[in-house]
């Protein structure tokens, strides 16, 4: 019986470890796009306005 117990409490700490993951990854991924759509529109308006 304990040993049952320990292979769940694991499976719920790696469940919810997975579940943290997924959603720092996604917000680190949104970040990632955001700040290369940043970079590219100063790029551009660095492009258009180069006396800028």
């Amino acid at each position: 019986m304990p040993i049952s117990i320990s292979i769940l409490i694991v499976i719920a700490i790696v469940f919810i470890g997975l579940k943290i993951g997924l959603y720092k990854k996604k917000n680190f991924k949104n970040f990632l796009l955001s700040d290369k759509m940043k970079t590219r529109i100063l790029k551009v308006k660095n492009f258009d306005n180069p006396n800028d």
